[in-house]
């Protein structure tokens, strides 16, 4: 929906909305809080409720977007915090005082942010995010995130895009080994170019192991750490096979990194809910007079 140009960092199209918010530059990204919240079409911030299971993993992840009216009413009747005569029925969960809290953020949620102009606003659905953690005792976990930079994701997510590209770049310069093998006279050099290709690859599989050690998904890293052993000793086993010629080890070497990243890529997706996004917030409040 935007044009985006990476070299400079910047947006080089309004954003779409930019009439229904005004107070924001029309160039900003996810209402100037993009640590805390989504903006993957270039439009305002989205609600995140996360469901979790007995033991505190995500099982289900939604996304809402676009639904204004039900969003509004939500930000503006928390603000006066939770009580027993006001019900909330979110997505079918019902809850108050008696069964959630907020866990941190209700102190600025309840006197709002300032503006780009410096005036100071009433709660609305661009200022900061309400996350949503419903666990499965019936407990709702609220948290209003008003966009603090946290500098050990910004590293963990620099990390991640760097251990992407590596395996990006580590695969292109691989592929381009195995043409240049095919013209005559240049077989140390396209072995040159695998063995580079795949070096730089590893570093991005190192990379991509330490992120998720330090997101705390240990049970993934493991799982990966285990697969990329294996793929070193079965390599290894290979690399001693006499007669071979270095070239066959090295296609063989390939097709057993490309299976072991399939099984780590697809481990580590299983283990990651899917998201589903929606444009309606299934929202009732009930007051008690």
């Amino acid at each position: 929906m935007r044009i985006y140009d990476g070299r400079l960092g910047r947006f080089l199209s309004v954003d779409p909305l930019t009439k229904s918010f005004a107070w924001y530059s029309p160039y900003q990204f996810a209402g100037n809080t993009p640590i805390a919240a989504i903006d993957l079409e270039g439009g305002e911030q989205k609600i995140m409720i996360n469901w979790r299971d007995a033991t505190g993993n995500v099982t289900k992840t939604k996304m809402v977007k676009f639904d204004f009216t039900n969003t509004n009413s939500l930000y503006q009747s928390l603000s006066a915090g939770l009580n027993t005569t006001t019900t909330y029925d979110l997505e079918g969960t019902k809850f108050n005082s008696t069964n959630a809290i907020f866990t941190s953020g209700f102190d600025a949620y309840k006197t709002g942010t300032t503006n780009p102009r410096g005036n100071q606003n009433k709660i609305r659905p661009n200022n900061g995010i309400l996350n949503f953690d419903i666990c499965k005792s019936g407990t709702v976990l609220i948290n209003y995130d008003n966009a603090p930079i946290n500098e050990k994701e910004l590293a963990i997510d620099a990390l991640r895009g760097v251990s992407e590209m590596a395996g990006f770049v580590g695969d292109r310069i691989e592929e381009l080994g195995y043409v240049v093998c095919a013209i005559p006279g240049l077989q140390k050099v396209a072995l040159s170019l695998i063995v580079s290709g795949k070096a730089i690859g590893l570093a991005g599989d190192l990379g991509d192991l330490a992120t998720d050690y330090l997101e705390g998904k240990t049970d993934v890293a493991n799982v990966k750490t285990s697969v990329v052993i294996f793929e070193a000793v079965v390599g290894g086993v290979v690399s001693k096979i006499p007669k071979m010629k270095e070239l066959t080890k090295q296609v063989i070497d390939s097709y057993i990194g490309r299976g072991g990243g399939a099984i780590r890529d697809g481990y580590g997706d299983s283990k990651t809910p899917a998201v589903e996004e929606s444009n309606v917030l299934d929202l009732k409040i009930e007051t008690k007079k």
